[in-house]
């Protein structure tokens, strides 16, 4: 069924994380861990009044990651279903600390990273189901009000800074003792600048991501390309196009549910246009395709087993006038469904099919690059059923894939206003 598409950013609404789950410590990802704590959340056990509380996690437990939720799961033995409870005057902050795993210091600010944000503040109601699931679900879920980007270079570590200035309920979470593993804490009175004590346990902690935009290559994230190229989306109004594009899997850290895909406009030839309507689109990814400059002139042969259809369709696409050098990435072709890429699959295929273009659409000029040692290359046909190539180069678009945007409990995690 045709569908006339207006350029979005996808947006799936959900409850958890859809696109990104890391979990800390991973080796916990499916065995309950080997104690029970009630810290923070169940601070009321004890007729404790009010907590701060620190927990660092290990940078390379999880990676240059966008985080938009935190998830705790219940003790298996100790356990119990719970709430929906409400806690008052809950603030919580991440940043990205020097501290080591267990190297945590007693005064609470020697520990915070200046790259400091409050990513909650104000009432936290949290529940937890029933379960018989081994180990229990990661249900007790902090949605966070903004997302926090942490990349462990230079040796960052993450840390969790919750202050609960009045204890509400008594519960056990699942928790770890292990001193080698990937996460301590800090535990003290909410109103003091000095922890009680610290030691090598923290709870297993489930953190819901956001996967990042990339641009391949990522040498042109902010460097125009060395030439310019009108294919694929510039072409003739008839018989269309075909055109196939392999990025290189090092390119990308890591996995990422892809929702679009972005162009910019050449800096010299390009142009401001439409909204012009493509009425016949249809755009395939794929993992696993052969290494740039290696692309067949026979396009069935550079699709991975996992080739999907993303998009069908129509679709309007547009630029507008910018003096940025280069100019931004707002040629935007988002897609109807997401598709998941991970880089250990091995190279990224895009598969474009235009099956007609609109008459303005001829002359436009994308910033593109043209070299041997760089990631990408093309192999591409002026028809868009042609099962063959007419070029085969080492040409390529510079590219910008976008991840899905994701509602987690009604917040919107995943900031489009950078996307423009």
């Amino acid at each position: 069924m045709w569908r006339l598409l207006s350029v979005f950013v996808l947006l799936i609404g959900f409850s958890a994380p859809l696109h990104g789950q890391v979990v800390v410590p991973s080796d916990l990802l499916g065995v309950d861990g080997d104690i029970s704590q009630h810290w923070p959340l169940g601070c009321g056990l004890g007729g404790l009044a009010n907590m701060r509380y620190q927990q660092v996690y290990a940078g390379d437990a999880l990676g240059a990651v966008t985080i938009t939720e935190i998830a705790f799961r219940q003790d298996l033995g100790a356990g119990s279903a719970f709430g929906p409870v409400v806690i008052p005057g809950v603030t919580i902050t991440l940043s990205s600390t020097s501290r080591a795993v267990d190297g945590l210091s007693l005064t609470y600010a020697e520990n915070v990273g200046s790259d400091v944000v409050v990513v909650f503040d104000g009432d936290l109601s949290i529940s937890s189901l029933t379960s018989t699931d081994v180990p229990r679900p990661f249900d007790v879920v902090i949605p966070l009000s903004s997302s926090f980007s942490f990349d462990p270079g230079e040796g960052a570590n993450l840390l969790f800074d919750i202050t609960i200035p009045e204890c509400q309920m008594a519960t056990f979470f699942d928790a770890t003792s292990n001193e080698a593993d990937s996460l301590s804490r800090a535990v003290g009175g909410a109103s003091n600048a000095v922890a009680d004590f610290i030691d090598s346990i923290g709870l297993v902690t489930s953190f819901g991501t956001l996967s990042p935009e990339v641009v391949v290559p990522g040498a042109n994230a902010t460097l125009e390309g060395d030439t310019q190229n009108t294919q694929p989306l510039g072409c003739q109004p008839n018989p269309g196009f075909r055109w196939q594009q392999v990025y290189v899997a090092s390119e990308f850290e890591g996995p990422l549910e892809v929702g679009a895909i972005q162009f910019r406009q050449d800096v010299d030839f390009g142009m401001a246009f439409g909204p012009l309507l493509y009425p016949d689109v249809r755009i395939m990814l794929s993992s696993g395709a052969p290494d740039p400059d290696t692309l067949s002139a026979t396009f069935a042969d550079n699709l991975g087993p996992d080739a999907t259809v993303v998009f069908d369709g129509q679709m309007a696409l547009e630029s507008s006038p910018s003096t940025d050098v280069p100019r931004p990435f707002d040629v935007t072709m988002s897609f109807e469904s997401a598709f998941s890429y991970d880089p250990a699959d091995g190279n990224l295929l895009v598969d474009l099919r235009i099956g007609a273009c609109p008459i303005g659409s001829l002359g436009l000029w994308f910033d593109a690059v043209f070299s041997a040692s760089d990631s990408v290359s093309r192999a591409h046909s002026p028809a868009a059923d042609d099962t063959t190539a007419f070029t085969v180069d080492t040409a390529g678009m510079v590219t910008r894939f976008l991840p899905s945007v994701v509602f987690v409990d009604g917040f919107e995690s995943g900031d489009t206003s950078g996307w423009q």
